[in-house]
């Protein structure tokens, strides 16, 4: 699972000295995240995927304890977005966990913009506002616009 592309959270290096500052804070941000879940399982590692500072970056966890039938591996997600975890199945790479954010990131703002039920939609931790839905899909449209392909590129996936 862990691919070579992947960089240990204590090894992070971005494209500059200031990036690589953001992107461990990011790290940090990740571990933080997940950790406030009472059903989080002692972290063993985090990976970064993908990121850009600030933006947004992806984060493979791995738990060092998991229950058989459970996940050792998660995805993720902070930036200047809603952050989320998602299981790796359906999303082997850092591209492709940004593609599925942003399908249940686009879910949740339609939920919120339509007034529908959000029993259906992902749970994501911000106010369901009309601001708050346009605002995520203005991001949502650049994650898929402009740094998905550029993750997709520098996982060797084009």
């Amino acid at each position: 699972m862990i691919s070579a592309k992947l960089q240990r959270e204590e090894a992070i290096q971005g494209d500059s000295e200031q990036d690589t500052v953001l992107l461990r804070g990011m790290a940090i941000e990740a571990r933080k995240f997940l950790l406030s879940f009472k059903w989080c399982p002692p972290i063993k590692a985090i990976f970064l995927g993908y990121g850009i500072g600030k933006v947004v970056a992806v984060f493979l966890v791995q738990f060092r304890e998991f229950i058989k039938g459970k996940d050792e591996f998660l995805w993720v997600i902070v930036g200047d977005l809603p952050s989320i975890y998602l299981v790796t199945d359906n999303a082997p790479t850092a591209a492709e966990a940004l593609a599925v954010y942003c399908d249940l990131a686009d879910e949740w703002a339609d939920a919120v913009l339509v007034r529908k039920n959000f029993a259906q939609a992902f749970p994501i931790r911000a106010q369901p506002t009309v601001e708050n839905a346009a605002s995520l899909k203005q991001r949502v449209a650049y994650l898929k616009e402009r740094i998905i392909p550029l993750a997709k590129v520098s996982n060797g996936n084009q």
